[in-house]
């Protein structure tokens, strides 16, 4: 659920993100203040990492931080309130490779109940099956050449061919001839053909003449489990982590 308007504004809403650990108690027609900034998640150095949350219904919030993906013992850290109904923390550490969840009492709940853990909604990594979110220093993610990369500019009066792709299918055929099957990595591969000698992949969308391409979601949904090798077949219609690439199409 995200929030960044300029204003007040009215929102039918489940108390927060974490509607699935209480009872569903839905607030209709309340009024809620709205976080004017762009720093929602976290906001990383070496030195420090900021954990910042949206949770205007919450009386308490707390970081819990782990330096494992699953198990462990979590390392609990106070939040402190903020602007349009924000929560945030700040460790004074390099975390990097950490991980984290989040946990609220609610306000208009009965007693002093905490939550269960819930990942970042914001989260821009998280660990397996997005349990977690994780802590990772973004700029070590960039490809070679990334900084000099530029959008292709198109022409007003060209023609447009655009294609649907859901990524898993462009590859994971048997005959496709590309090695990175049903992976982020199989559309990248080039010189791909079947048994047949016609051209599959990257190649194949190329000669079809295809000027853009539409992918099917790639963000983190919730229903593949990324801990078996063959999970489940999913469109990515359930999403999970709106700014986190789905982990089944990683290598």
């Amino acid at each position: 659920m995200r929030c960044l308007s300029s204003s007040l504004h009215w929102l039918p809403m489940i108390s927060f993100f974490f509607a699935t650990s209480l009872i569903a108690q839905v607030v209709q027609d309340q009024k809620w203040p709205t976080y004017e900034q762009s720093d929602l998640g976290i906001t990383y150095s070496a030195a420090a990492t900021t954990f910042k949350v949206w949770a205007p219904l919450a009386k308490q919030a707390r970081l819990r931080l782990y330096t494992a993906s699953t198990g462990g013992q979590a390392r609990l850290i106070e939040m402190m309130p903020g602007s349009g109904g924000s929560w945030q923390a700040t460790v004074e550490e390099n975390c990097e490779g950490f991980y984290y969840t989040y946990q609220v009492q609610n306000a208009t709940a009965l007693g002093d109940v905490w939550s269960a853990e819930v990942s970042d909604p914001y989260a821009i990594a998280t660990g397996i099956n997005g349990i977690r979110a994780a802590v990772i220093d973004l700029k070590k993610t960039d490809p070679k050449g990334w900084k000099r990369d530029q959008l292709p500019i198109g022409k007003a009066d060209a023609p447009v061919i655009i294609y649907e792709l859901h990524i898993r299918d462009a590859s994971m055929d048997a005959s496709s001839g590309v090695t990175n099957k049903g992976k982020y990595l199989g559309l990248t591969e080039t010189g791909t053909k079947n048994k047949y000698g016609a051209s599959t992949g990257l190649d194949h969308l190329t000669e079809l003449g295809v000027t853009h391409i539409h992918l099917l979601p790639f963000f983190d949904f919730r229903s593949s489990d990324e801990s078996v090798a063959h999970p489940p077949y999913n469109w990515g219609y359930d999403p999970l982590h709106y700014n986190t690439p789905e982990g089944t199409y990683a290598t």
